[in-house]
């Protein structure tokens, strides 16, 4: 049955090939042949799934780390047990670091018998080393750019701000050309997020901090879309959780809402000193500030040489 399967799957693709498919002169391409071979794979005919891996590796210089991989492990089965090196061995050359995979694939149960199988795993540990290695050499890169931009205008901003007055032709200037770095900075912290996930401290050190910082620098609905994905990684420990606490006061207070707890200071309209934007239940904010792990609220406004009573935040 095996034979008929293999023989059914060459008739389609040199069917294939009839109409243009295929490589000039007829004969199945690599991608026609990786085809075959996983569907024989997948069907348990370890044989012949073997023999279609081999004959796809032999048309190309550099066969992709997967495939060679599945071709290791079809030979693996068959108890063909240098081929099955041989061919893991290249996978490993091509970029192939899964070292749990492959530790814990029942195909291999053979090869962890030979000796040459923790030298094999070893070699697999180095490339994944490597592999780390170059990522956060990568995101740091990607990351310390992002972050320059960032702070871009800011310091000219609170430069000029403090020397002239914050309502100058030269502020407004200096703010468009930020808010503009700003939402390109987004997208560049949206494609990272999406391909690594949130970069964790370990990898980039200090610098895992950007992606948070550039959406509290950007407008509510930015802000609001991602607070769940930096929640999420608040629960990881990939960030601090005070920072969930000041962004959702940031989204509140974009909403037009009350903010939970007491991040954010705004400029009084009549005496022109900082006091905080109003706050939802005054009365308990220290008890939502303390699960965040923010200090007491009294304690905070000391900084900013002002007083909190939670009497003047009472509606």
């Amino acid at each position: 049955m095996s034979k008929l399967i293999y023989a059914f799957l060459l008739f389609f693709v040199f069917a294939f090939a009839a109409n243009g498919f295929s490589q000039p002169g007829g004969n199945p391409t690599y991608p026609e042949m990786i085809e075959i071979a996983n569907r024989l794979y997948e069907t348990r005919d370890f044989e012949t799934a073997a023999s279609a891996y081999d004959q796809a590796f032999s048309q190309v210089r550099s066969p992709f780390p997967e495939h060679l991989y599945y071709g290791a492990k079809s030979h693996a089965l068959l108890g063909n047990i240098d081929r099955s090196f041989e061919l893991l061995n290249a996978a490993i050359s091509a970029g192939w670091n899964e070292v749990r995979t492959t530790l814990n694939d029942p195909d291999f149960f053979e090869l962890q018998k030979d000796d040459r199988w923790p030298e094999t795993l070893n070699r697999m540990l180095e490339v994944e080393n490597k592999a780390q290695e170059d990522l956060s050499t990568l995101l740091k890169r990607e990351l310390r750019e992002i972050d320059s931009l960032d702070q871009l205008y800011r310091g000219q901003i609170q430069s000029a701000g403090d020397r002239q007055g914050w309502n100058t032709p030269e502020i407004y200037n200096l703010w468009a050309k930020q808010r503009l770095l700003d939402s390109l900075n987004v997208v560049r912290i949206s494609q990272i997020l999406e391909i690594y996930g949130y970069p964790d401290e370990e990898v980039v050190g200090d610098l895992n901090l950007v992606p948070l910082r550039v959406v509290l620098h950007n407008d509510v609905q930015v802000q609001e879309a991602y607070l769940p994905y930096f929640e999420k990684a608040a629960k990881a420990d990939k960030i601090p959780k005070s920072y969930i606490a000041e962004l959702t006061d940031l989204v509140r207070i974009g909403r037009g809402e009350r903010q939970l707890y007491g991040t954010q200071l705004i400029q009084d309209p009549d005496s022109g000193k900082l006091r905080f934007a109003p706050i939802e239940d005054p009365d308990n904010i220290n008890k939502r500030r303390e699960t965040y792990g923010l200090e007491p609220i009294e304690d905070y406004a000391k900084r900013f040489d002002i007083k909190f009573k939670a009497k003047w935040y009472r509606e």
